[in-house]
């Protein structure tokens, strides 16, 4: 069966598909007492309440995750759709385009350096000569001095002023075309969410209360591993209920960032996931 993930789905019938044989092996023959008739059923659709009530009221596989700088990249990253190798290439990219203008603007700044150099040696000369002229010469060279340091001195604070604006409108353009792209996020990560809660009918979450009022035979690894792994699932499920509610109200109300503010919540809800697809993956 491929396993999903997130909102409820209409249904209320008990998951189906490859997995169905090996729960009910032992949830029919360790069944509670407490449910007659269809008691996977019963508990397909306990779970499916549980997972559609977590936005209102929470739950602690709710609960957000610590989050280090590395895990918001990767989260981010993983939101946005894009694979580690997509990343390392990005950084790669990155990497060269840097070097390759730094060695253009290392060149650059040499070759402004020289011009300097040579206009500076130049006027050094013509200060020479100027200096053997009379008093008046000097007197008239020292004024053109004066004039041409608060020329120097006016063009640096305009220079000043200008790189000033320039980069206070950089900023500007940068934040947003970071709060434009995380608009974009935002939205791509609500279809992504959907689409793993989309098709929840099949998800081993449903067998999870089964799971929870039975005893596994003993010694029965496969039954802890079947239990551990719809438990870890339906915990996934219910987190990413509530992650789906919080874009969707924060998207709503246009306070930005959303998926930013939520990371801590998505790494846990993959967390989950995880835990419960190792056991699957390496035993089936």
């Amino acid at each position: 069966m491929t396993d999903t993930n997130n909102t409820p789905a209409s249904t209320t019938s008990a998951p189906v598909k490859n997995y169905q044989p090996l729960f009910s092996k032992y949830i029919n023959n360790g069944q509670s007492t407490t449910f007659k008739g269809d008691f996977i059923g019963q508990c397909a659709l306990f779970a499916q309440m549980l997972i559609a009530m977590a936005p209102v009221f929470g739950d602690s596989a709710t609960k957000e995750a610590k989050v280090s700088k590395k895990d918001i990249k990767n989260e981010m990253r993983l939101a946005n759709g894009e694979s580690s190798s997509d990343d390392k290439k990005k950084d790669k990219k990155k990497e060269k385009q840097d070097k390759k203008d730094k060695k253009a603007k290392d060149k650059k700044d040499k070759k402004d350096k020289k011009s300097k150099d040579k206009a500076d040696k130049k006027d050094k000369k013509s200060k020479d000569k100027k200096d053997k002229g009379d008093k008046k010469d000097k007197k008239d060279k020292k004024d053109k001095g004066d004039k041409k340091d608060k020329k120097d001195k006016k063009d640096k604070k305009d220079k000043k002023d200008k790189g000033g604006k320039k980069d206070k409108k950089d900023k500007k353009d940068k934040k947003n075309k970071k709060d434009k792209n995380e608009t974009q996020l935002t939205e791509k990560s609500i279809q992504n969410v959907k689409g793993i809660l989309g098709n929840l009918e099949n998800s081993i979450s449903l067998y999870a209360p089964c799971m929870q009022m039975i005893k596994c035979p003993e010694g029965s690894n496969e039954c802890l591993g079947l239990k551990e792994a719809s438990i870890n699932k339906l915990k996934s499920d219910i987190c990413w209920s509530k992650y789906l509610n919080n874009l969707i109200q924060c998207q709503a109300s246009g306070s930005g960032k959303c998926v930013t503010k939520n990371i801590g919540l998505a790494v846990t809800c993959r967390e989950y996931s995880t835990k419960a697809n190792t056991f699957l993956s390496t035993t089936y």
